[in-house]
């Protein structure tokens, strides 16, 4: 006995077309399973399926004036005379018309808050003589902004995948097509194609007719609605940047693309109470005035509430997972044959026969040594 030296397997070739037949089609399936792996899913890629990304939002104010003959139908709940609430609607109130900036609180980083309708309570101290710090409501007007649909989000941003390696997968959305998608994929505006050198600009009327609205009058189905509209309730919707840069591709990978994916949250409603501060010049004249009240406006804001999220899937070639995908085709290959085998040895009729064959006796070798 060596210590170098190479082995190999013996083959034997049965001469039984039923195994040939369940060889080969085994073969087959094993083959169009690793295809559809590289071609179909893309196995030789590696694929980051939670990038992260950089947003901003910027809301323009809304045109103010409803003079307009698509604007009118918009401010129907509005009353013609602000001081009257005697109109035959349920609710009737004053329609103000608010800026960008004045719409649009809090402030996020991914969220916007557009108001629609709004509670401002004046308040005060110093009037509850067992108390003197308690505030007591002087005042409450309430009113609806005017043409909050018409607001415009400019919406600049970027995505990064695969950041813990030390070549990462960066990208703009400068550089890539985008659209505006309903939930059943069906394309409704294009938002920037890859010449584009803007942000993108979306209006608040489209993202509530994408996702199932078509006016802020209906009733809303907040389980605490009471038959308000949703203008009067609030809402929140959800949209997702989805990022992708293979699935419209046979081979390989192609250029980046996005798409903006728009959900209602239902049953949902939104409002958010601001406190601001009343400060007078007097107040400051003699500090030990007892006298002196504080005084502070609460706004109730009912609001259409849009929180925006990154996602994704973006790939890129990988060596290490294209070896692995033909290791194990050649591996699948291998069962297919062990397969047979364990047909041939152990369940078909002529296993004795076959496993003859299949498998040198020793006595047999001896046998032949001495004749």
């Amino acid at each position: 006995m060596t210590y170098f030296h190479y082995t190999t397997c013996k083959y034997v070739v049965l001469k039984e077309k039923s195994l040939g037949v369940a060889y080969y089609i085994t073969a087959f399936l094993i083959v169009v399973y690793v295809l559809v792996q590289l071609v179909g899913n893309k196995a030789y890629l590696e694929f980051d399926n939670s990038p992260s990304g950089n947003l901003r939002i910027i809301t323009n104010s809304p045109p103010l004036k409803d003079n307009e003959l698509h604007l009118k139908a918009e401010v129907e709940h509005c009353c013609k005379d602000s001081s009257k609430k005697s109109d035959d609607r349920k609710s009737c109130h004053a329609c103000i018309g608010l800026d960008g900036l004045s719409l649009n609180w809090p402030v996020e980083s991914k969220a916007v808050t557009i108001a629609t309708y709004i509670k401002d309570r004046w308040e005060e101290t110093g009037h509850d003589q067992s108390d003197p710090e308690k505030f007591i409501i002087i005042r409450e007007d309430s009113y609806f902004t005017k043409n909050p649909e018409h607001v415009v989000l400019k919406i600049e941003h970027s995505v990064v995948a695969f950041s813990s390696f030390k070549d990462p997968y960066a990208a703009s959305h400068r550089m890539m097509n985008g659209w505006l998608v309903s939930s059943d994929g069906k394309i409704m505006k294009q938002l920037n194609n890859n010449a584009s050198k803007g942000a993108d600009k979306i209006r608040l009327k489209e993202l509530l007719e994408v996702a199932g609205i078509k006016s802020l009058n209906q009733n809303s189905d907040a389980l605490n609605a009471r038959s308000r509209t949703y203008r009067e309730n609030g809402i929140v919707l959800r949209v997702t940047i989805d990022y992708s840069n293979s699935e419209d591709t046979l081979f390989w990978t192609g250029s980046p693309r996005y798409k903006f994916i728009v959900q209602r949250l239902p049953y949902s409603d939104y409002k958010v109470k601001q406190e601001i501060p009343i400060f007078e010049g007097s107040r400051f004249e003699n500090l030990h005035n007892d006298s002196r009240r504080n005084r502070r406006l609460v706004k109730k804001r009912f609001s259409v509430r849009i929180e925006f999220s990154q996602a994704g899937r973006i790939g890129r070639f990988s060596a290490s997972n294209m070896i692995f995908q033909l290791v194990s085709g050649l591996g699948l290959l291998n069962i297919a044959t062990m397969i047979i085998d364990t047909l041939v040895l152990y369940i078909l009729p002529h296993k004795k026969l076959y496993s003859q064959y299949i498998y040198e006796q020793p006595e047999m070798e001896l046998k032949c040594k001495k004749s």
